[in-house]
């Protein structure tokens, strides 16, 4: 699968495992809403979530997309930590506001407004693999 082709078929939201590592070595993996970006794995979360303090003390990340037996993307690097408000995060508000407004509507973006603290996360993929059966 060449770029076009994966950027094509990861447009909008799609739900990712994202993998951190504990203090003591452990994988932890959990779900996000994951956007493909420019390239690049972006979610978003609170600044005291577990991953986030995970990502913040040893930025080593994986994230696998898998929504079926037909498509993988799996990306292997280090996670990049941002302020939701902030610039570097305009392109991944834009992409949480076109996947939910048109299903929670205003309440959506007054809830996303209000975060304090939020951060948003690009993985700098230093491997991606991908698998398509199509």
């Amino acid at each position: 699968m060449d770029a076009v082709e994966l950027t094509r078929r990861l447009t909008g939201m799609r739900l990712i495992t994202v993998a951190t590592v504990t203090a003591d070595n452990r994988p932890l993996t959990g779900p996000f809403d994951g956007y493909f970006l420019h390239g690049a794995w972006w979610f978003s979360s609170g600044p005291d979530a577990v991953r986030i303090r995970h990502l913040r003390a040893r930025p080593a990340v994986s994230a696998t997309y898998l929504p079926g037996e037909e498509l993988s993307v799996t990306a292997h690097g280090r996670a990049e930590l941002f302020d939701l408000h902030g610039p570097e995060c305009a392109d991944l508000r834009r992409a949480m506001l076109d996947f939910y407004l048109p299903k929670q509507g205003p309440a959506f973006q007054e809830w996303m407004d209000g975060l304090v603290g939020g951060v948003g996360v690009r993985i700098e993929a230093q491997k991606l693999f991908t698998f398509s059966a199509a």
